[in-house]
């Protein structure tokens, strides 16, 4: 099924002045013919409020050691987004003081983090998304991620990891909402998948497990296994919403011999008082896109659901904090006014692709970067459902 393609010079002329001009900036470690700058950070460091960074395959991490070509933002918003097919390995991920009205986005990067992944103050949203692989791991000596008093955080399609050998959290929220969606997360050793505190999360389609307890390691330090570690943890009036996903607490290390006892296993959630757990009925539904795509060749949009689910297709130029209404399963992430893309039923196969050709972007503009996500009515029990959401990033063809 192919869009209609009238309403697609609207779709991509929607550029509020507070995000920039949409210049792009092109990183390439071995220093290639178009490229801009060897680092990220180097970009990053030179692009205005709403730009893009497009990075090449390469592998940033400890380029300069012991300086980190990691990706630190601090009063901006940008998209940094790995080219097509490109393998992109980065770390450190410090995102800070994101303004209101404009938003960061990280797509399609491996990141390695040293010390800690942390995103704080920010007033516009924070996404990591990994449309085509799914691809998001991190590895990491403390709290793989801290989000803290931010407007909202989401990650789709991802995979968050703990140590394996210290006794850590993987995911610490803190007074902030999360929107997870294919999201596989795990523990360090011992610890908690994803701590709330004061926060929010929607949890759909994902995997949650604490982290497996160390074995017993000797006789005279210690035969017995450790616990494991609890995969859910809210606390302080935090509040979770989770639909079609699975939550596990880690094994129980083992004992190093008889008559050592083996740790006791993790549990799957735990709330404190004031806090809640909502389990929500039915199945997830997902929106994957391509991206990025040059401005002349065809973009495609898939959409996963029960067969004869109706849905309507949105899209907007930023994303938003998340919108919800009563009889509606998730948020909308999308910042008003998001305008409708397209309507239509999933078919009998239970999947729908929808391609557009991508028009030429106006004079001037290198790049810009398009949220979209669905509404389900679920075709049993009428309730809407939203899906995942997705980021399209596009790019004029001279990059």
């Amino acid at each position: 099924m192919e869009l209609s393609h009238a309403f697609l010079p609207v779709f991509l002329a929607l550029a509020p002045v507070a995000l920039g001009q949409g210049q792009v900036h092109v990183v390439d470690a071995s220093g290639g013919p178009g490229s801009d700058f060897a680092q990220i950070g180097q970009a990053t460091a030179a692009a205005a409020n709403g730009d893009i960074v497009l990075v090449r395959a390469g592998d940033h991490r400890f380029r300069a050691f012991p300086e980190f070509d990691g990706i630190r933002l601090s009063g901006k918003g940008l998209t940094i987004v790995a080219d097509t097919g490109a393998l992109v390995r980065t770390c450190e991920l410090a995102l800070q003081r994101i303004p209101a009205g404009s938003f960061a986005l990280l797509q399609g990067l491996e990141l390695s983090i040293p010390p800690i992944a942390l995103v704080e103050d920010c007033a516009g949203p924070v996404w990591l998304s990994e449309v085509s692989s799914g691809v998001f791991s991190i590895s990491l000596f403390a709290d793989v991620m801290r989000v803290r008093d931010s407007a909202a955080f989401v990650v789709v399609r991802g995979r968050l990891r703990g140590d394996p050998n210290l006794p850590l959290f993987t995911l610490t929220a803190i007074r902030t909402p999360l929107h997870l969606f294919g999201v596989d997360v795990e523990g360090s050793a011992g610890g908690v998948a994803i701590d709330l505190f004061d926060a929010a999360l929607w949890l759909f389609g994902s995997s949650v497990r604490g982290g497996g307890g160390l074995d017993g390691w000797n006789a005279t330090n210690g035969c017995n296994g450790l616990a494991g570690g609890d995969g859910l943890f809210l606390e302080s009036g935090s509040r979770a919403r989770i639909l079609d996903s699975a939550l596990a607490g880690g094994a129980g290390g083992d004992p190093f011999t008889t008559p050592c006892t083996p740790g006791a296993n993790g549990r799957s959630h735990v709330q404190t008082s004031g806090s809640q757990t909502s389990f929500l009925a039915g199945t997830v539904r997902s929106l994957t896109a391509t991206s990025p795509v040059r401005d002349d060749e065809n973009a495609s949009i898939t959409l996963t659901g029960k067969p004869g689910d109706a849905f309507a297709l949105i899209y907007s130029r930023t994303p938003g904090s998340g919108l919800g209404a009563s009889g509606l399963d998730g948020q909308i992430l999308l910042a008003a006014p998001a305008k409708l893309l397209s309507t239509g039923t999933i078919p009998t196969a239970g999947t729908l692709t929808q391609i557009f050709a991508v028009p030429d972007l106006p004079a001037g503009v290198e790049g810009r970067t398009v949220f979209v996500q669905a509404v389900f009515r679920d075709v049993d029990t009428a309730r809407l459902v939203v899906s995942s959401p997705g980021a399209i990033v596009v790019l004029d063809d001279a990059f």
